[in-house]
């Protein structure tokens, strides 16, 4: 994808500005695939939006991503670093919009979540709720040897099946990774929402090219598309010589 300009960047930190996550992960993923409508964006099922994520992630501050975890147990602050190609390589080709699974005599038709159900189900009341609903969205079909079965119906072995293959369909939609702590030898695990790291690290270099604008607007009395329009390097020479 094209470079983002400072512009690009704080036109996208603007608009995600007091959104849900599910929805802001969106107005990132637009700005990673501008060809894509947002219906479209919205439609797809969450790993291959992340996928876009990361996509976007290298393109603004390259592969290497650092993440910190802390211990559970002794709570020891640990460091790790990710590469973000790596984790992209590791995504599905293009899914299809519905899959079947049998399970304990029981035939699933069902899809995988997209974000706009992620952003349909956050506002509700418990992660109970959100999960019942989802579950509803997504099973498009299911029947026994007596006849069609709700989703709500769905004894908790089918469902813990069905979700274990949403996530085998899926992979990039839940990033987990084993961790052990050097110190007291504890070991979890944890997970990546590549959505939310990707907006901090949005939100944080937006608040350091507003605070550039700032120093050299009132230095030099230009403005901020002047600013903005030179290269970072330039910016960097001025501000040496402003400060």
């Amino acid at each position: 994808m094209a470079a983002l300009s400072g512009r690009d960047v704080l036109a996208m930190w603007e608009e995600g500005q007091g959104l849900p996550p599910a929805v802001r992960a969106l107005v990132l993923a637009s700005v990673g695939s501008p060809k894509r409508t947002w219906e479209e964006l919205a439609g797809l099922a969450v790993g291959q939006r992340d996928g876009l994520l990361l996509e976007l992630r290298e393109a603004l501050f390259g592969s290497s991503m650092t993440v910190y975890e802390e211990c559970p147990r002794c709570r020891q602050r640990l460091e790790f670093t990710l590469d973000a190609r790596l984790l992209r390589a590791a995504g599905p080709e293009p899914l299809p919009r519905e899959n079947t699974l049998l399970v304990q005599g029981v035939h699933l038709r069902y899809r995988l979540p997209s974000s706009a159900d992620l952003a349909d189900v956050s506002g509700l009341p418990s992660v109970a709720a959100a999960r019942a609903e989802l579950l509803r969205r997504c099973v498009l079909e299911a029947r026994n040897g007596q006849g069609p079965v709700s989703a709500g119906n769905l004894p908790a072995e089918v469902v813990a099946a069905l979700e274990d293959q949403m996530e085998a369909n899926d992979p990039l939609a839940e990033l987990r990774f084993d961790l052990s702590c050097p110190q007291c030898g504890h070991t979890w695990w944890a997970l990546l929402d590549i959505g939310d790291y990707l907006w901090a690290e949005v939100a944080a270099q937006a608040r350091r090219l507003l605070y550039e604008v700032h120093l050299l607007a009132r230095r030099y009395g230009w403005r901020e598309a002047d600013i903005l329009g030179m290269s970072g390097r330039r910016r960097q020479y001025y501000l040496e010589m402003a400060v």
